[in-house]
């Protein structure tokens, strides 16, 4: 129930400041291995942040 900074935004004449919370929801990470990439000749790996169906999501409050 923190704030962050990415949830502070001024008004367009900096007199008012808003202010919001994000719920977070559910991450969920796919993994992908290319195994013989052009460039190298060791595998690459890489992360990828991936929703599903169903899955919850974030909500501002």
């Amino acid at each position: 129930n923190q704030y962050t900074r990415a949830s502070l935004a001024w008004s367009p004449d900096s007199r008012r400041l808003a202010v919001y919370r994000v719920i977070p929801g559910y991450e969920r990470e796919v993994h992908y291995v290319e195994s013989s990439p052009e460039d190298q000749l060791q595998p690459k790996h890489s992360t990828l942040l991936y929703a599903k169906p169903g899955d919850v999501l974030d909500r501002e409050t």
